[in-house]
């Protein structure tokens, strides 16, 4: 027994012995892990007040470029004026503190003011005393930025005039760009190298002039390469002109030459007065007298000469005669041809028996003279024709071809448009439209025209026309026109701006704006006014009546007419004059709402914004408009005032709000008059709520244990349970972070917490491993080092030992 002892004994001796390296091995861990800390107290106020002073820079120079304060903090950041640390206390704004409480930034009259809750009033007192208008209360620093002087605010701005005190103020630091202005009236001008895109010197002594162009008057000298460009209009040599090279023309003349004497000579167009040439070929010949037994080309511009055969694109003639011509394009002043084809021709005067093609263009045709036995063509622009026999044309259409005046003795056209047409008798089959028509006799199908003149008329179609003066007009359709002078008509229906009848008009309606008729038989009338001597009507009804002779009607209801008015005369003055409800009143809103703009310590936010309604002279109706993130909105209620009323309405509202965060939003009472839906008036009023509670850094921590078994094991919430066979003694691992890893729960910012384990297990850091059996309870200190704030968490292992089918330990 004694011998066991001594064995026991020995094995606690070596037990000592671990236990004390451990413990020194661990608190050589701590002790390094403690020193490796990135910031103390000291450190943690000291940034927090470099970066308030920062922040009062960034403002200070957000107003001297914008000339305002900032709408908010987060301006600063958008507009790259303070960047900050987005990642600490977990991200979400820049403007959070060394000990993760918000930043909040004020406008104070002129002035702009930060204010931010550093947790503890020693911390707040140093900041306080380490920025420019620093101020603490309590653990709230608040430091006031001065809006900056004017001195300041042009501090690096150019001045004018001298300043010896400040000689920087008249001296540039940057290129000056005038941006296409002008500097004027420099006495002198001292530079290093000077570039002109365009210079204008009145006197100017130059060694050496460097550039791409010189400009003489409308002249200029250029350059290309090592060519040498003289633009002008004549460049002339006073003197003898020696050539050490070639002339190169560029298809340009040489003229005023007496005599030409080279070697050889190549000439792509030749131009002369008198010329004797046996045979001629090129693309261009300009002639004025000769005699040419073959051209050919592609054009020719001829003065005077007899041509037996002639074939050309294009072809200009003054006098002469030509026995066949065929081309695209003929332009003939003067001249007699037989024959004539072509796609184009453009002829001054001439003969021409027989002309045929797709279009013509004409300046004068005479029918009388004989100059055309017969006229075909698809499509014609004729100045003026007047033929005393007979024309038919197959189409004249005004799309491709204009007639400005059209005189024929009997004219048949199956489709026309012309300016103006005179003659005996037209007749058209299709549609025809004129802009003045003279003739005995119309027979058309459809008609369109702007001043028609003629003995009689017909169409069995529609007429349209600007003014018709006929002796007998028939229209079977439908007639539509300005105006109608008719010794006679009968129209079934009349429709027309004015209407001029010197006899009967028969009509069963009839509405026109201006109606002048002798007699009339009309079944309808209608239009802006009528006079009249005698009407003869079973109803009246229109906008104003004037007659010549007395209008009569019952007296019993002329004398309740005078009744109705007298009454209705009386209520007006009532209304205007008394109770002023014919007035139209715009009504009076005012919003109130001293709680709505509220900050604190606290989640829970709560006003009632009040509403004054008045001048509802008409009655009013009124409603609310709300608006905002995380706000809640009760008992706005629409409704009316009574006329001449008065009414006091409210809103509730509410919010829950985060700590650190902030609710916004409107309301708005908008106020209409019950009569004057155009009377309108609104009022609103902001509302903010900001809860400046510090964020506890330890919601989101978790902690936990697994023990080690046969099976992957991963940690469990708070506590966890085991068996290990024995002999096997169990492991027990304790852990704490803010996510679940693989199997232990870890920091995603280590550096900024420091965890010391004590208990069942020892340690430091956010693992700790212990072996055993039974109940193993360890408790981890947590510290948040950037707000130095320490909380403890327990977790609970149960380490089950199985031995022959026996629990140990659970």
């Amino acid at each position: 027994m004694m011998k066991g002892l001594q064995k026991q004994k020995g094995y606690g001796a070596l037990l000592m012995i671990a236990l004390v390296g451990i413990l020194a091995l661990g608190s050589t861990v701590y002790y390094k892990t403690r020193m490796s800390q990135p910031e103390s107290v000291r450190e943690t106020y000291e940034s927090s007040a470099e970066e308030l002073r920062q922040i009062a820079s960034a403002l200070t120079k957000y107003y001297r470029e914008n000339m305002s304060w900032p709408s908010s903090l987060n301006d600063l950041a958008l507009a790259g004026y303070f960047n900050g640390d987005a990642a600490r206390c977990g991200g979400g704004s820049v403007f959070q503190s060394s000990f993760c409480t918000a930043i909040f930034g004020t406008q104070v009259g002129d002035d702009y003011t930060l204010t931010v809750n550093l947790l503890k009033e020693g911390v707040a007192q140093a900041v306080a005393n380490q920025i420019p208008g620093g101020s603490s209360a309590g653990t709230t620093v608040t430091a006031t930025i001065n809006r900056p002087f004017q001195s300041a605010l042009y501090d690096d701005y150019l001045q004018r005039v001298e300043d010896p005190d400040n000689p920087q103020r008249t001296q540039l630091e940057v290129d000056l760009d005038i941006n296409n202005n002008d500097l004027v009236n420099i006495g002198s001008l001292n530079v290093q190298r000077a570039t002109f895109d365009d210079a204008e010197f009145t006197t100017a002594d130059i060694e050496r002039i460097n550039t791409e162009e010189v400009q003489l008057g409308n002249n200029s000298i250029t350059y290309a390469g090592n060519q040498l460009n003289v633009n002008a209009g004549t460049v002339r040599a006073n003197g003898t002109l020696s050539m050490n090279g070639d002339i190169v023309g560029n298809g340009n003349d040489i003229t005023g030459i007496d005599s030409v004497s080279a070697n050889i000579g190549q000439f792509d167009s030749i131009s002369a007065d008198s010329a004797a040439i046996n045979s001629l070929s090129g693309d261009s010949l300009d002639y004025n007298s000769g005699s040419i037994d073959s051209v050919s080309g592609n054009r020719l511009t001829f003065g005077n000469g007899s041509i037996t055969a002639l074939d050309g694109n294009t072809f200009t003639y003054n006098s002469g005669t030509i026995s066949s011509v065929s081309g695209n394009t003929l332009d003939f002043n003067s001249g007699n041809i037989s024959s004539l084809s072509g796609d184009s021709l453009s002829y001054g005067t001439g003969t021409v028996n027989t002309l045929s093609g797709n279009t013509l263009t004409y300046g004068t045709v005479n029918g009388t003279n004989g100059n055309f036995d017969s006229v075909s063509a698809n499509s014609g622009s004729i100045g003026n024709m007047s033929v005393t026999g007979t024309a038919e044309l197959n189409r004249l259409s005004s799309s491709n071809g204009n007639v400005t005046n059209l005189d024929v003795t009997t004219g048949n056209i199956n489709s026309g448009e012309a300016n103006s047409a005179s003659g005996t008798s037209v007749s058209s089959s299709g549609t025809s439209t004129f802009n003045e028509l003279d003739s005995n006799r119309i027979d058309t199908n459809s008609f369109k025209g702007q001043t028609v003149q003629a003995s009689s008329g017909s169409t069995s179609g529609n007429a349209s026309t600007g003014s018709v003066s006929a002796s007998n007009l028939t229209v079977n359709n439908r007639l539509q026109t300005n105006v109608v002078e008719s010794d006679s008509s009968s129209v079934g229906n009349a429709s027309a701006s004015e209407l001029a009848i010197q006899e009967t008009l028969n009509a069963s309606g009839i509405n026109v704006t201006l109606a002048s008729f002798n007699n009339a038989n009309i079944g309808s009338v209608s239009g802006s006014n009528l006079s009249a001597d005698t009407v003869s009507a079973s109803q009246f009804s229109g906008g104003s009546y004037t007659s010549n002779d007395d209008f009569y009607t019952p007296q019993s209801s002329v004398n309740n007419n005078h009744l109705l008015i007298t009454e209705q005369r009386n209520k007006l003055d009532h209304c205007m004059d008394v109770t002023e409800y014919c007035l139209p009143q715009t009504p009076s809103v005012d919003v109130s709402c001293p709680s709505c703009t509220a900050f604190g310590n606290r989640s829970s936010f709560s006003s009632t914004i009040t509403g004054t309604i008045s001048d509802c002279r008409q009655g009013c109706s009124y409603r609310w408009a709300t608006s905002g993130s995380n706000l809640n909105f009760t008992g706005c209620t629409s409704g009316t005032v009574s006329k001449g009323s008065t009414a006091s309405p409210s809103c509730n509202v509410s919010a829950s709000v985060a700590p650190q965060a902030s609710a916004t939003g409107t309301a708005t009472l908008i106020v209409t008059n019950s009569h004057y839906s155009d009377r309108t008036a609104s009022d609103s009023v902001n509302i903010r709520y900001d809860n400046r509670t510090p964020i506890d850094p330890f919601n989101d921590l978790l902690h936990g244990c697994w023990v080690d078994t046969l099976a992957f094991d991963k940690a469990s919430y708070s506590s966890c349970f085991g068996r290990v066979e024995h002999p096997k003694l169990g492991q027990a691992n304790f852990s704490v972070g803010d996510y679940l890893g693989r199997e232990n729960y870890e920091f995603s910012n280590s550096a900024e917490w420091d965890v010391v384990w004590s208990g069942g297990c020892t340690g430091v850091g956010s693992k700790c491993t212990t072996g055993g059996v039974g109940d193993i309870v360890s408790t981890a200190s947590v510290t948040h080092v950037p707000s130095n704030r320490t909380k403890e968490f327990t977790v609970w292992a149960t380490v089950c030992q199985i031995k022959n089918g026996e629990a140990i330990g659970c």
